[in-house]
């Protein structure tokens, strides 16, 4: 995968809070229009759901259960007061919004943001080098051997957040469409 913010997936009943970790670095463009603050990643403006009173994320949901491994999240920014206007993925792709974005885009009045996210899901606790360094680990302090060993075992899954923003942009002024699955 590219160097991309990477999200850690860990268990916990509550589906907000096993977001746990966002490993990125300080000048990464993957979370715009979004941005960090105190080392902290805002996400609700990538996954929360729109119009609910309560924080939910359908596509959160979707990811960590394995129904939905790849999401296009995009925004529209308007350039004359910078507002972020969410816009569904299946309109943007697909729908009549794609061509009114494409006609803004061309007169520089909007910005099309795409982010795209990957779940990957962490099936095996282990891999190789894991089992070489735990082995290492457990010849010279068994406790921490063991603590190590169940830590691996809470994370579910890795969700990779990457700025498609140029790419989409491109695909926009020269009239390249998706086509829709079937």
């Amino acid at each position: 995968f590219l160097p991309c913010v990477a999200l850690l997936i860990t268990q916990n009943r509550h589906l907000l809070s096993r977001i746990r970790t966002a490993y990125s670095s300080f000048d990464n463009s993957d979370l715009y229009p979004f941005k960090p603050s105190n080392n902290e990643v805002q996400l609700h403006g990538l996954l929360a759901d729109k119009n609910t009173e309560k924080p939910v994320s359908s596509a959160l949901k979707k990811m960590l259960n394995d129904a939905q491994q790849d999401l296009h999240v995009v925004h529209a920014i308007r350039q004359s007061d910078k507002s972020i206007i969410y816009v569904e993925e299946h309109e943007f792709m697909y729908g009549k919004v794609r061509n009114q974005i494409k006609e803004h885009v061309n007169k520089k009045t909007v910005e099309a943001t795409v982010t795209q996210m990957n779940a990957i899901s962490c099936r095996s606790h282990q891999t190789p080098l894991t089992q070489k360094r735990l082995a290492f680990i457990s010849s010279l302090d068994v406790e921490l051997y063991e603590k190590l060993k169940e830590i691996q075992r809470i994370y579910t899954h890795i969700i990779y957040v990457t700025n498609m923003s140029s790419l989409h942009n491109c695909f926009l002024a020269a009239g390249i469409s998706p086509k829709k699955k079937d």
